[in-house]
C-alpha cells in the first residue's frame, strides 16, 4: 500500500504541474487579448482547453487528496484503479496511447491555433473523431465482456 501512496503522490504532483500550464496558458490568452491570433473561436478554444484541463486537473488532485487522508477511500482508489476487467478494456481499445496521442494533437492544436487556423481546426477535428471512435469501441467491449 506505500508504493501505491507514494503513486498518488506523484500523480498529484503531475497534475499540479498540469493546473500551473494550463493557469498559464489561460493567462497568456487573457493577457494578450488574443492578439496575433486570425480568429476568435481559435482564442475561445484555447481558453476553453485551458479552463477544462484545469478544472480537470483540480478534481484529480482533490479525489487524490482526499484519497491519501482516509485509508478505506485509498483501498477503493487502489482497487478501481488495478481493476483487471477494466485494464482489459482499456488495452483492447487502444485507450492508453490512444488517450495520449489526441491529447498531444489537441495541445498542438492549441500552440497551432496562433499561427495557422486550418492546422488548429484539422488538429482538433481529428484528435476528436480518434477519441470518439477510441469511446465507442470501449463501450462495445464494456457491453461483451
Amino acid at each position: 500500500m506505500e508504493k501505491f501512496k507514494s503513486l498518488i503522490k506523484r500523480k498529484i504532483i503531475l497534475f499540479t504541474l498540469l493546473l500551473l500550464m494550463a493557469i498559464a496558458l489561460g493567462g497568456y490568452t487573457l493577457i494578450t487579448g488574443g492578439k496575433g491570433i486570425g480568429d476568435e473561436s481559435v482564442q475561445g478554444f484555447q481558453s476553453g482547453i485551458a479552463l477544462g484541463i484545469a478544472i480537470m486537473a483540480l478534481i484529480q488532485i482533490a479525489t487524490y487528496c482526499i484519497a491519501l487522508k482516509d485509508d478505506k477511500k485509498l483501498k477503493l482508489l487502489c482497487n478501481k484503479e488495478n481493476d483487471e476487467r477494466m485494464e482489459e478494456i482499456r488495452k483492447r481499445s487502444g485507450m492508453p496511447m490512444l488517450l495520449v496521442m489526441s491529447m498531444l494533437m489537441l495541445l498542438a492544436a492549441v500552440i497551432a491555433g496562433y499561427f495557422n487556423t486550418l492546422v488548429f481546426t484539422t488538429l482538433v477535428l481529428t484528435a476528436i473523431i480518434q477519441l470518439t471512435i477510441g469511446l465507442i469501441v470501449k463501450l462495445y467491449h464494456m457491453k461483451t465482456m
